[in-house]
């Protein structure tokens, strides 16, 4: 891993720190110790100084605690919580003071070495951690362990001193017992500097140079105060202000990590948000008039298409022929119900000559406006079938009609997916017969003889219309039923059959044509288009619904 350069602000104040050190050592040398007030007055001044620093790092981790859950921050919180409590014990300590929670001079000792020792170990543990682990050890839970080894010193150092080994001689210097432990100290302190230096330079985060400056200002402290022989010195005064600097450099770390630093990335964040939400406003407005633009055209397209729909129903209906109409010993009556505006469903006959009268019922693939056109186009392709065998009206057959066509649509322009089905027939006023033919309509003709019940008429299906020529050569075959007086024919589409009804299908048809089977054809078709507009007043239709009835009157 390649080492990152040592910060400048680093160096200044580790250089700064140790020219500080030698102008402390040269004063102490040649000025006499402070006198007691003096002395008891700035202590006490940064000892509050220093403990405000500490605990307000501890409240910073704690407080962010809940939405972090960080193990380092809870450990190093807890340590600053620490040595900020004993820290402010220990300024009302001193003997001297006009209130005070000892006056014994070893009681202070103790609980400035202590702090010294709890902290360094805090902050060598914490260090150690890193600061990836996460822990669901609350922050209440880690408040009462300090609690319990706050309460555990105090007992110690205040009331039971005189257990512990002198830290203090007889004329107020420092023993060899409190030397060793702070030099002890002191390098629990310089290896966790190692420790958090390997991590800095694994991880340069907003703020932690300031607390590596932090760290070695309290090194430079431990040192001010180690090598003082008496509390009263000049370089004790010097030493609290290290310590003060370092907490409130570490202090300052931990606020722009934790409090300032996120306020200050939400506050960039709230105004580029504010910026965006303006700029989507704009968008939003602009893309909204597009909208409504774009909306108002197609409103106009589709009132234009809906007039088109509407005149080209009319054209449709006008093409249809005439319900009810007489051609000599037959009448017919027939309803299409299309599925859209438009239908793909066709019914039509006609005369042929007096002798002669054509009908059929054709179902172009598909719904709307294509397979209208499609229909039109075929029906009119039918004429020209007719047209073409016509030579001989006498000698003119279905089957030979539905081939005409077949042939007509394949040599003209109509798409290749486009096909339709139908059923034609020729009713014979000479012989009263009608004779049918189907091209792959799959619903089968029901005869309903006059007084008796009706019957299936069972066609083969032949071949639909479609553009396969050249691969298939279709076969069609002829039907004939006799037409008497009162004799009915029902031709439909599979509509008719698809209808949304419980149990319907060709056997309810069958059931519902045997119910009304006495009914005149108008009758009948009265019945049916009553069943359809019932079963369809609520729910949609599932394909075109048309079916004609060719009833024989003489």
């Amino acid at each position: 891993m390649q080492t990152k350069p040592i910060p400048k602000r680093l160096v200044v104040s580790i250089l700064v720190s140790l020219i500080l050190l030698a102008v402390g050592h040269v004063v102490q040398l040649n000025v006499p110790r402070i006198v007691p007030a003096m002395f008891l007055t700035y202590h006490t001044i940064f000892g509050f100084f220093s403990a405000i620093f500490a605990i307000a790092i501890f409240l910073t981790f704690y407080f962010t605690q809940e939405i972090r859950k960080l193990k380092y921050n809870m450990i190093l919180g807890s340590s600053f919580l620490v040595v900020g409590i004993l820290d402010l014990i220990h300024s009302l300590s001193l003997p001297g003071l006009p209130f005070s929670f000892s006056g014994n001079p070893e009681s202070a000792a103790w609980l400035w070495l202590l702090s010294r020792l709890l902290f360094g170990i805090g902050l060598l543990w914490s260090f150690q951690v890193g600061r990836e682990k996460t822990t669901d050890f609350s922050k209440e839970h880690g408040l009462i362990w300090v609690l319990l080894i706050l309460i555990t010193v105090l007992i110690l150092a205040l009331h039971n001193v005189n257990l512990l080994p002198e830290l203090l001689t007889e004329d107020g210097g420092l023993s060899n017992f409190k030397l060793i432990m702070a030099g002890a100290g002191l390098l629990i302190y310089l290896y966790a500097i190692v420790q958090y230096t390997e991590n800095f330079q694994q991880d340069i985060a907003p703020g932690r140079v300031d607390f590596l400056i932090g760290l070695w200002l309290l090194i430079f402290s431990e040192l001010a105060l180690i090598i003082y022989p008496y509390a009263s010195d000049p370089m004790t005064l010097l030493g609290n202000l290290f310590k003060v600097a370092g907490l409130g450099f570490m202090f300052w770390s931990v606020f722009v990590k934790n409090v300032r630093l996120p306020y200050q990335t939400l506050y960039e964040q709230s105004q580029d948000l504010r910026y965006s939400v303006s700029d989507l406003q704009s968008a939003v407005e602009v893309s909204t008039w597009e909208i409504r633009h774009q909306n108002d055209l197609l409103a106009k397209a589709n009132d234009k298409l809906q007039q088109d729909l509407v005149a080209t129903r009319a054209i449709q209906e006008a093409v249809f022929p005439t319900e009810g109409a007489n051609f000599g010993a037959i009448r017919f009556h027939f309803e299409i119900n299309p599925l859209d505006e438009l239908s793909g469903d066709f019914i039509n006959y006609y005369p042929i000559d007096q002798d002669h009268t054509a009908f059929y019922i054709m179902d172009v693939a598909g719904h709307g406006v294509t397979s209208a056109m499609l229909g039109v186009l075929a029906s009119s392709a039918v004429v020209e079938s007719i047209r073409r065998e016509s030579s001989d009206v006498n000698k003119i057959k279905p089957d030979q009609v539905l081939k005409q066509l077949f042939n007509i649509y394949n040599q003209s322009a109509f798409p290749d997916e486009a096909h339709l089905v139908m059923l034609f027939g020729i009713y014979h006023h000479d012989t009263h017969e009608v004779i049918l033919s189907t091209a792959g309509l799959n619903v089968r003709p029901i005869v309903i003889p006059s007084g008796q019940a009706p019957m299936y008429v069972d066609i083969p299906g032949g071949f639909p219309i479609s553009r396969l020529a050249e691969f298939v050569t279709p076969v069609f075959e002829n039907y004939s039923i006799p037409m008497n007086q009162g004799d009915k024919l029902l031709l439909y589409t599979d509509g008719l059959l698809e209808m949304k009804r419980p149990d319907w299908d060709e056997t309810g048809l069958f059931e519902f044509i045997r119910q009304h089977h006495q009914l005149s054809g108008e009758g009948l078709k009265s019945q049916l288009s009553t069943l359809v507009n019932e079963t369809h007043r609520d729910i949609d239709q599932a394909d075109d619904i048309s079916f004609a009835i060719l009833e024989s009157i003489l």
